[in-house]
């Protein structure tokens, strides 16, 4: 199994947070989004960009 990037886990993180299941579903979508790419075109990052919401 694949790691997930920092991007990923915190937008798990933020879903675990959530009290809205729209918010909990958004970032829960925003992760099997970008994990269910398979073919990647080369040089094309598919990495979440980490949540600023601390």
């Amino acid at each position: 199994m694949a790691e997930l990037c920092e991007g990923c886990r915190d937008h798990l993180r933020e879903a675990l947070r959530a009290e809205d299941p729209a918010t909990k579903n958004y970032h829960i979508r925003e992760v099997l989004q970008a994990c269910s790419v398979e073919d990647v075109p080369e040089g094309l990052n598919v990495e979440l960009v980490p949540t600023t919401s601390d």
